[in-house]
């Protein structure tokens, strides 16, 4: 290595040790610079076993340092990498938007999944957002599975546990988890309560009857009953002498309400099947989502709810019962779906089970599969994801968030320490030279 050569190196040594330590907030190693120092400047190669002792003592230099000292220096040598430091710095300040009637400490959000299988890609948009506002207002992040539904999306005993490791994978810690199906004695106390405040009865009108009234504006006959008959139906309904379709309980809205769909919505109905949980087999009466969803965004403290811009109609139909029991509701914002590209299996949690159910795909960490096991199975970082899932916003029109983004934001958490390999072919005009190499580990086998 001549002197200019030597200069040189110092130079990105330096650069590349000072961006180092302040981007982690460490000292310093010369194994984690190599390789960025190696991949940037291909012609330092030749000299790869020179290198580590040229910048070593340079390394060692600025592990002395303050930060403040390594900032001023840096911004000496390479001011456009100290540029990008500060603006790394500025835009995880401003990745998403302040939630409106935030107040550090306070902050309570969910995420409410529907284990009806191991989450896919577009699943992770949520904690990843939620986690990143509980750290920035010190805030509480709750799991709780909406499992009341054991037949149309019956839940899976093994997503359970499979959701909260993709949390954990993706660098958040819960502070509370729950599952509706143990909460169902809170359910019918409230529903209970809701027929005192005059604002549910039940009603055995067929679907379609019940449909067609309510499209023209009309109440069911069954609106008017009285509240002790409304109570001994209720408890009929839990002790499960109706069939599915038979009865179910209604919220007690504006039959003529200008949204059909806001007019007397369900609040509970019958399902024979059976719950796959052992605690909740017993049961037959359910909640629906909206009526059990809003029961525990109250009771859980619940400030602040995301949910996507096709739920608006949820808020509204939560709000009919947040009155009825005079409680203030929490603040929602929208968003839109997660398009992602690069794959050709959709985001869709039964899609992608009925293909490992036909043997199309191996499981749910196959490579093949939109899925967070099989993104992380091939050693993409969860934090990777957290950042292009945080930099697509809260918009309400629906985001595509490319794979590339992904990788990109990987290869910057991994760069500075991952190993390189480097692979000389053996051509015949130019046939390589082999050298030994002492205590190395046993070479892969071929198939390997």
């Amino acid at each position: 290595m001549d002197d200019e050569l030597r200069e040189r190196v110092e130079a990105a040594g330096e650069a590349a040790a000072l961006f180092n330590a302040l981007k982690h907030g460490s000292d310093p190693d010369v194994g984690a610079i190599m390789g960025p120092l190696m991949g940037e400047n291909p012609e330092f190669r030749p000299h790869g076993d020179e290198i580590p002792g040229v910048i070593a003592p340079i390394v060692n230099r600025v592990a002395g340092m303050d930060e403040s000292e390594r900032r001023d220096r840096l911004g000496e040598v390479a001011p456009e990498r100290l540029a990008t430091l500060e603006a790394d710095d500025e835009g995880d300040d401003h990745v998403l938007p302040d939630l409106p009637n935030a107040e550090e400490g306070e902050v309570v959000m969910r995420a409410a999944p529907n284990p009806n299988g191991p989450w896919h890609m577009g699943h992770a948009r949520m904690p990843a957002v939620i986690g990143t506002y509980k750290e920035r207002y010190d805030g509480e992040f709750i799991c709780r599975f909406d499992d009341t539904d054991p037949e149309t999306k019956r839940p899976d005993l093994g997503a359970y546990d499979a959701i909260l490791d993709d949390i954990a994978y993706l660098g958040f810690e819960v502070d509370r988890v729950l599952r509706a199906s143990d909460r169902l004695d809170t359910y019918y106390d409230h529903a209970r309560d809701l027929i005192d405040a005059g604002g549910a009865y039940t009603c055995d009108l067929p679907a379609e009857e019940f449909s067609e009234l309510k499209n023209a504006g009309e109440p069911s006959p069954n609106r008017d009953k009285d509240p002790e008959t409304v109570h001994d139906e209720f408890d009929g309904m839990i002790a499960g002498e109706y069939d599915a379709g038979e009865m179910v309980l209604r919220v007690r809205t504006d039959i003529e309400h200008k949204n059909p769909a806001l007019r007397d919505w369900v609040a509970f109905r019958m399902i024979d099947t059976p719950h796959p949980r052992e605690e909740a087999a017993d049961y037959r009466c359910w909640p629906m989502l909206d009526f059990q969803s809003g029961i525990d965004d109250h009771l859980t403290g619940v400030t602040h709810i995301i949910r996507g811009i096709d739920l608006q109609d949820s808020a509204k139909r939560q709000r009919f019962v947040y009155d009825y029991f005079d409680w203030e509701y929490p603040e929602v914002l929208h968003w839109g779906h997660v398009q992602l590209d690069e794959y050709d299996i959709s985001l869709s949690t039964s899609t992608i089970k009925s293909l490992i159910e036909a043997g199309d795909l191996t499981g749910w960490d196959d490579p093949r599969a939109p899925t967070i096991a099989a993104v992380r199975r091939r050693g993409i970082r969860g934090e990777a994801i957290v950042e292009s899932m945080t930099e697509l916003g809260m918009s309400t029109s629906d985001v595509d968030l490319a794979m590339s983004s992904v990788y990109a934001n990987n290869r910057d958490l991994v760069d500075d320490e991952a190993d390189r390999y480097f692979l000389v072919r053996d051509r015949e005009d130019d046939p390589a030279v082999a050298l030994p190499i002492e205590d190395a580990p046993d070479a892969p086998a071929p198939d390997a």
